[in-house]
């Protein structure tokens, strides 16, 4: 079967607030009968439960529950194929022999993206992937890549930086965020699990600027080897603190309350990593680069 992803421009408008943007359902916690709301699915698109993609309310992060994508043989009138489980932010249809995506509604430039996943390949071996379109009026490139999704037997906190992945400086209209449980021609039984799904940014509205400059963090000792300190100079509670390896991998989160948080940081390897406060919507209030020494 040859899968085709087509995108169409949005008529919608969205009316944004003070917050910058992130996904509708973006911890996959409500669905419709077939597919997350607000997201797309081979099974939303054809209208048959094929177990492709399904609701998991006992293995999540947060929230209610998280979605299970899974790599498995599909009856078609041409006997059976080997189909790569999917879904996609916005809607899915069906226009055999393809099947076409519409984006969700996005106006904003996201700095980073950062997702839990699990993944399990099929036996000899396979590869999920995450698939990203940032669209202006469905002409306009402004992100278009992907990034391969390794094994991880446990919940694993990734981010993938997108600052430097922009081919345009427009405004995008609209954008598909993919999972795929495989990359390529795939292997059966591979299962991706996500949740979790966040956008942070650093470019902040001026309003937030003016909370980031009001919050007044400091974050000592650098280098640290135990313990690192956070102190503000207002309540931090509601905000998170993470701390992301030389790899892209976040090795600590955490949530903060009050005005000073001690984190334990005495299992991380010595080395370089990068701190950052977001609030509960992603949006990074502060970062920097911190050391561990032994």
């Amino acid at each position: 079967m040859k899968i085709k992803f087509t995108f169409f421009a949005l008529l919608s408008v969205v009316v944004l607030g003070l917050n910058a943007q992130q996904l509708n359902n973006s911890g996959f916690n409500t669905w419709t009968t077939l597919a997350p709301t607000d997201w797309g699915t081979i099974e939303s698109a054809i209208g048959q439960p094929f177990g492709l993609a399904t609701k998991d309310t006992a293995d999540k992060v947060e929230g209610a529950a998280s979605i299970a994508i899974k790599t498995d043989s599909v009856q078609t009138p041409n006997g059976k194929i080997l189909v790569s489980g999917f879904v996609s932010s916005g809607s899915t249809a069906y226009a055999p022999p393809s099947f076409v995506i519409t984006g969700a509604p996005f106006a904003f430039r996201p700095d980073t993206l950062f997702f839990a996943f699990k993944y399990a390949p099929g036996a000899g071996g396979d590869t999920a992937a995450l698939q990203i379109y940032l669209t202006k009026n469905d002409t306009i490139d402004v992100i278009a890549g992907g990034v391969t999704i390794p094994a991880a037997a446990q919940w694993s906190l990734i981010y993938v930086p997108l600052a430097t992945a922009y081919v345009s400086s427009q405004t995008p209209t609209e954008l598909a965020l993919q999972f795929y449980s495989s990359a390529g021609g795939g292997k059966t039984g591979s299962l991706l699990k996500v949740d979790a799904v966040r956008f942070g940014y650093v470019n902040l509205p001026s309003a937030l600027q003016q909370i980031a400059d009001e919050l007044n963090v400091n974050v000592f000792p650098n280098p640290a080897s135990n313990q690192v300190n956070i102190q503000a100079a207002s309540d931090m509670s509601g905000y998170y603190f993470e701390m992301v390896d030389m790899n892209g991998r976040i090795v600590i989160s955490e949530n903060l309350n009050g005005t000073s948080v001690v984190v334990n940081v005495s299992e991380l390897s010595k080395g370089n990593y990068v701190y950052r406060i977001s609030d509960a919507n992603g949006i990074i209030l502060n970062r920097s680069q911190i050391s561990i020494a032994k």
